[in-house]
C-alpha cells in the first residue's frame, strides 16, 4: 500500500524527531534545542512532509524576512 505524504506545520512534539533525523543525515546537525528555537521564533517556520501514518519523511526550516523566505535547513 502506498502512503501519501502531506505537507504540515511542525508541532512542538516533532522537535526531538527532527534532531534525530538531522543527526543521521548531516555531519553538523541541528540539535533539538536549535529546532525548538527556530520553532519558537516569529521569524522562522518549520514545515514537514509526513506520511499518512505520521512518520516524518522530510522537513524544511524557513526564515521569514518580510517579502522573502530563505531556507535555513532542509
Amino acid at each position: 500500500m502506498t502512503q501519501r505524504v502531506n505537507i504540515v506545520t511542525a508541532a512542538p512534539e516533532d522537535m526531538k524527531r527532527l534532531s534525530e533525523i538531522a543527526e543521521i543525515c548531516f555531519p553538523d546537525p541541528w540539535s533539538e534545542k536549535l529546532f525548538t528555537e527556530a520553532y519558537n521564533s516569529p521569524y522562522s517556520e518549520i514545515v514537514l512532509a509526513k506520511t499518512d501514518s505520521g512518520e516524518i519523511a522530510g522537513y524544511l526550516v524557513l526564515s521569514d524576512s518580510g517579502d522573502e523566505k530563505s531556507v535555513y535547513d532542509i
